[in-house]
């Protein structure tokens, strides 16, 4: 994944050809966390400046590619950005990012099922036609969930928190309540998954186990 946020224009545009070199077709465009230091005045702002530089980087490189197309995915957010005007703001986002030529978005961690079927549904009805993939968190302590909470700008829902502070074993509450989200959204029709490890094999391959994923699959 790539951003951009507090970087000139110029190195980015080298970071970009510079994976090129080393073989990547693939990237995750995001904008990435406001520094606490200043910005440079000619800094990359959004993902969508992002998504431009690299579209205009693969048309300066359509003869090394062969003239295939390097994959772009995006970021999406199923309760809203945290600095987003409104629901109807983050929507008209997602959509540049399509019409940018993003192939798939992943979502933003969420804590209840419904909270990703409302936004897909939502989303198709405004035009957005991208895959949108469910960002999932193995809730692993209460701990963890409220500090992932407050980094994402998101209000745990006051079951979850009850849930894990009324459990005997936190940890095995919080992975049968990630758990049990994957299965639902899953038996709803998503087609996949993007896990947030956190660097976590373990806790991961404790997750694919609980919801049937053979962890030996490539």
């Amino acid at each position: 994944h790539l951003t951009c946020i507090g970087y000139r224009k110029a190195s980015v545009v080298e970071i970009v050809r510079a994976f090129l070199d080393m073989g990547v077709r693939r990237f995750l465009a995001l904008r990435g966390d406001l520094p606490e230091t200043g910005l440079p005045a000619d800094h990359l702002q959004h993902a969508t400046d992002l998504l431009n530089l690299i579209q205009d980087v693969q048309e300066e490189e359509a003869f090394r590619l062969a003239a295939g197309k390097l994959a772009l995915s995006v970021a999406c957010y199923p309760k809203g950005h945290a600095e987003s005007r409104n629901f109807d703001h983050d929507l008209d986002v997602l959509l540049a990012k399509q019409r940018l030529g993003a192939d798939f978005a992943i979502t933003q961690l969420f804590f209840e099922a419904q909270d990703f079927l409302e936004f897909v549904e939502v989303a198709r009805l405004a035009g957005v036609r991208i895959p949108l993939i469910p960002g999932i968190m193995p809730m692993t302590s209460l701990k963890r969930v409220r500090r992932m909470g407050e980094l994402s700008g998101l209000e745990v829902p006051v079951g979850v928190e009850r849930q894990l502070l009324e459990a005997d074993d936190e940890y095995e509450a919080g992975m049968q309540l990630t758990a049990n989200l994957a299965r639902e959204i899953l038996d709803a029709g998503a087609g996949g998954l993007h896990v947030y490890t956190h660097n976590n094999l373990d806790v991961t391959r404790d997750f694919l186990d609980r919801i049937g994923i053979d962890k030996g699959q490539q």
